[in-house]
């Protein structure tokens, strides 16, 4: 398990991968339109505005990760610093994406099965963004409480030889 965790967190193409899947299952098992004109403007008026509030949530995580003074993060930062960048400009990338196509698709009120399609690949790929930077967020916070473990128990431990006086 943790292997397939640490594949998904140092490879981002995964979610594309796996968006790709989902858009290829629905073109192939659905039939017709999946939203009406009007339903479809609610749902991507609401898909947009999702991937927005992921979007702040993701740089708030981004703005903690790299600001943090913590030695452990640090540290993870210097060994897989490509990572994560590649990690954090996939999450910013992909729901900004997301966020100004749903607001372009509203406008295709013809196309309602290609808009629809598009749109829920787009909301999954939010979704496992989302998911993505609550992972982060869980990994500093991780760190973070480890830290505190380790100083804590420095200053809890007493001098191997006690001078005599």
């Amino acid at each position: 398990m943790r292997t397939v965790r640490n594949i998904w967190v140092q490879h981002p193409a995964v979610d594309l991968v796996l968006a790709g899947s989902l858009f290829a299952f629905l073109y192939f098992s659905i039939e017709g339109d999946i939203f009406t004109p009007t339903g479809l403007q609610a749902f991507l008026s609401a898909l947009s505005t999702t991937a927005g509030l992921v979007m702040a949530a993701a740089t708030f995580v981004c703005t903690i990760l790299y600001q943090s003074s913590n030695p452990s993060i640090k540290k993870l930062i210097s060994r897989h610093g490509r990572g994560v960048a590649r990690s954090w400009v996939c999450i910013i990338l992909i729901t900004l994406i997301a966020c100004v196509a749903a607001s372009a698709l509203t406008g295709l009120t013809e196309a309602t099965f290609w808009a629809g399609q598009i749109g829920i690949t787009l909301l999954a790929l939010v979704f496992i963004e989302g998911v993505r930077a609550v992972w982060w967020l869980n990994a500093v916070f991780k760190l973070e409480e480890t830290e505190h473990i380790r100083t804590d128990r420095a200053q809890v431990r007493e001098p191997r030889f006690r001078q005599s006086k």
